[in-house]
């Protein structure tokens, strides 16, 4: 239960730090684009925490961070900005980043395993 409220609550922070990079560019965020990436970034911190794949923690996070990027980056064809391409790739790349980092935080520096299990006790 702890790493899925810590790979959540990283996954939220990197949300906050995405949303302050997209802005870089002048243009202000709509409320609905700031919630949606925020939210993007808490569900790759949550789905980490929860997921029980047998992977090294790297690769892990790597892998989810692209999968749960893609939503969002083809989100930013909907955009009527001149650089969508480099929004495309930009959320891609900055979801394999904050994957490996999550799981980084969590795995490694935390030493919260994503393989846990708990024995049930029998009657």
């Amino acid at each position: 239960m702890k790493r899925i409220v810590t790979a959540t609550f990283l996954g939220a922070i990197f949300g906050v730090i995405c949303t302050q990079i997209s802005q870089q560019g002048g243009d202000e965020l709509t409320i609905s684009a700031f919630i949606s990436i925020l939210l993007s970034r808490a569900l790759l911190g949550f789905a980490i925490g929860i997921s029980k794949l047998k992977m090294k923690w790297w690769s892990h996070g790597i892998l989810l961070g692209l999968l749960f990027s893609l939503p969002i980056a083809f989100n930013a064809f909907s955009n009527s900005l001149q650089n969508n391409i480099l929004l495309f790739f930009g959320y891609i790349f900055l979801g394999i980043i904050y994957g490996f980092l999550i799981e980084l935080f969590t795995t490694v520096l935390l030493k919260m395993k994503n393989n846990e299990e708990k024995a049930v006790p029998q009657n």
